[in-house]
C-alpha cells in the first residue's frame, strides 16, 4: 500500500495505518538524527523530535501537492533543525 493511502486511512480513523507509516519511516528518522549533533543533546531526544516531525507530516499532508515521502522528509528535518 502506498504511503499516501496509509495517510488517508489514518485521517479516516484507522490508527493501525499510522503504525505502518511509523515502521516505514523509523529508519529515516534514525538516519537524520544520527547525522545531527547537538551539544548536550541526547540521541533519544533527537529521535523523539524526528518522530514528532513524522507525526506532523501525517497530520498536515495534503494529497496531490507532493509525494508523502518528500513531505515527511522535509517535516522530519525541519523538526530536528528547529
Amino acid at each position: 500500500m502506498l504511503d499516501e493511502e496509509l495517510v488517508k486511512l489514518y485521517k479516516g480513523g484507522d490508527v493501525q495505518s499510522f503504525n505502518l507509516i511509523y515502521e516505514r519511516y523509523k529508519n529515516t528518522v534514525k538516519y537524520f538524527a544520527r547525522n545531527l549533533y547537538l551539544l548536550g543533546a541526547d540521541n533519544d531526544d533527537l529521535l523523539q523530535e524526528g518522530m514528532l516531525g513524522l507525526v506532523e507530516a501525517v497530520n498536515t499532508y495534503k494529497e496531490g501537492e507532493s509525494s508523502f515521502k518528500t513531505y515527511a522528509n522535509l517535516c522530519i528535518k525541519s523538526k530536528l533543525y528547529s
